[in-house]
């Protein structure tokens, strides 16, 4: 999984998305890898404090992104960006 803050077609200055992607690009910083590996993108990192917390919302499909200092998200969106591969 991926942490990106998306700007395209979002109609604001940019939004946190968490991407499902098939592995790490070569550039890629892994963050957190238990129990699952979390990635960001080095040009975005600046723009996220250094110990974030997820949490799941119980009564609602979606996630709640935080520090210390900041709410990120109280909605954070999961976007599939896997590639599929035609059987």
């Amino acid at each position: 999984m991926k942490l990106f803050y998306d700007t395209e077609d979002c109609g604001c200055n940019g939004v946190v998305v968490i991407l499902i992607v098939d592995g790490p690009n070569a550039t890629d910083i892994t963050f957190q890898t238990d129990p699952f590996e979390f990635l960001v993108d080095p040009q975005q990192k600046p723009l996220f404090d250094e110990t974030l917390r997820l949490q799941a919302d119980e009564n609602y499909p979606s996630f709640k992104l935080s520090s210390d200092s900041n709410i990120y998200s109280s909605n954070i969106r999961i976007r599939d960006v896997r590639s599929r591969m035609a059987v």
